[in-house]
């Protein structure tokens, strides 16, 4: 990684993922098992067609959500996440987490994932992410390092709304932490699960 980029330009970042975004702008609508291959995206259970099938259909579905229905817009000021539409108009279709246990993070996750595509906030389903070592793989593939970009600085944004930091010092610390270091919200998400999920980047 080129030390000269700074840790909170997520754009240039994601470049060194270039391969998984599917560039700048992402696939076209219809990717399919040859699109994810070349992209490296792999589901972890390789023993049966079908228990990649249903994993395979979601992200597919999120992608063509994200790329067809949502994110082209004749009007430039709409593209992409819209943080203050959903903190002002549509907080409540996201979830709030009460609980620092594993099982509440993975159901928080699992909610966040269900809500966050239909307001161009994509996450890659919980049990089909590729690398639980690095963030960016919370990302879906092949959506492009330009909307990585924009989703990262805004999914930041509305986690700060919707986690208590009360809640936990070490919530607190996460949050400020990575306010200072990366300003991307998937990496905040990823800190989370590390710290209170067990076994989660194992």
């Amino acid at each position: 990684m080129d030390n000269n980029i700074s840790q909170k330009n997520v754009g240039a970042l994601a470049r060194f993922h270039d391969k998984y975004h599917g560039s700048a702008t992402g696939h076209p609508v219809g990717i399919d098992d040859r699109a994810l291959h070349n992209a490296e995206f792999h589901f972890r259970s390789q023993h049966d067609y079908y228990d990649t099938l249903p994993a395979y259909d979601e992200i597919t579905t999120i992608h063509t959500t994200t790329i067809v229905t949502l994110w082209p817009n004749s009007d430039d000021a709409s593209k992409g996440p819209q943080v203050h539409r959903i903190i002002t108009m549509c907080l409540s279709a996201f979830p709030t987490i009460r609980s620092t246990s594993g099982r509440a993070w993975v159901a928080f996750y699992d909610k966040m994932q269900s809500s966050g595509t239909n307001f161009l906030l994509p996450l890659t389903p919980f049990d089909s992410i590729i690398d639980v070592t690095d963030y960016t793989y919370l990302f879906p593939p092949l959506l492009g390092t330009t909307g990585y970009a924009a989703c990262a600085t805004a999914m930041l944004s509305l986690l700060a709304y919707i986690i208590p930091t009360p809640l936990s010092n070490t919530l607190n610390v996460l949050l400020n932490t990575v306010r200072s270091e990366s300003g991307n919200g998937y990496d905040l998400l990823h800190r989370a699960l590390k710290a209170f999920v067990p076994g989660f980047d194992k």
